[in-house]
C-alpha cells in the first residue's frame, strides 16, 4: 500500500522506528489581539490536539469492523470472535479462545503491498485469571518469526507485547501474530492493535 509522504514531519531523521500511541505534531503560533473576558483574569485563547495517532497499518486495531473473526483477522488454532467485553478504547475487543492443542495459537492481521523496512508491532492483552500471550511478526508467511516480550495477563489493560520486524526487500507484507506463549486451554482479550512503519519506511529509504 502507499505510504503517506505527509508523516514525514511527524519524524526526525535519527528515528529508526517507534512503537507508540501518538506522536507529537508541529504547531504555529501568530500574533494576536484578545480582549480578556475579565481583567487581569487567565483565560485560554485557543486549544490543540496534543495526541495525534500513529501510523498503524491495522484497519481493524479496535475491533469495530464486524465478523468472526473481526473483519481483515485471522484465526489460527483458536476460536475468534468479536465481543463487547471490557473493551480498551472503543465498543468491542477481540476474543481469543485458546484450541488447547498446541503453542501460538490465536489469531493474526497481514498487511499486504507494503515497502520494505523496519516495523514496529504491538497489541494489548487482558485476561482475569492470568495465562501468558504475545506478538509475534512475520514478513514471509508465517515461516519465520520475530517474537515480542511475554505478557503474563491481568484483569486489566496494563499488558502489552512489542517487537521489531524487518522486512527483507524481497518481501511485500507482514503479518501480526497475537498467539499463546505456552500450550494452555484459556480465553483471553486482544485490543489496540498496531503496526508502524519505521521513518525510513515512510520516506522510502527502509531497504
Amino acid at each position: 500500500m502507499p505510504l503517506d509522504k505527509g508523516f514525514e514531519f511527524r519524524f526526525g531523521e535519527h528515528e529508526f522506528r517507534t512503537v507508540r500511541e501518538s506522536v507529537a505534531a508541529p504547531v504555529r503560533f501568530v500574533p494576536f489581539n484578545k480582549t480578556l473576558a475579565t481583567t487581569n483574569t487567565a483565560e485560554d485563547l485557543i486549544t490543540t490536539d496534543p495526541s495525534l495517532p500513529a501510523y498503524n497499518l491495522v484497519t481493524n486495531p479496535h475491533m469495530v469492523g464486524s465478523g468472526t473473526p473481526p473483519a481483515g483477522w485471522t484465526a489460527t488454532g483458536a476460536t475468534v470472535t468479536r465481543v463487547t467485553t471490557t473493551p480498551r478504547v472503543s465498543s468491542h475487543t477481540m476474543s481469543v479462545e485458546t484450541g488447547n492443542a498446541t503453542t501460538y495459537e490465536g489469531a493474526y492481521f497481514e498487511a499486504a503491498d507494503i515497502p520494505p523496512g523496519y516495523y514496529g508491532l504491538s497489541v494489548y492483552l487482558r485476561r482475569d485469571g492470568g495465562g501468558t500471550a504475545m506478538v509475534r511478526a512475520s514478513s514471509d508467511g508465517g515461516t519465520t518469526f520475530s517474537n515480542g516480550n511475554v505478557v503474563t495477563m491481568a484483569n486489566n489493560w496494563n499488558g502489552r507485547s512489542t517487537v521489531v520486524h524487518k522486512v527483507k526487500p524481497t518481501e511485500t507484507s507482514i503479518r501480526l501474530y497475537v498467539v499463546t506463549s505456552a500450550q494452555q486451554n484459556i480465553t483471553f482479550l486482544v485490543d489496540s492493535a498496531q503496526i508502524e512503519p519505521s521513518w525510513h519506511v515512510v520516506m522510502g529509504s527502509g531497504n
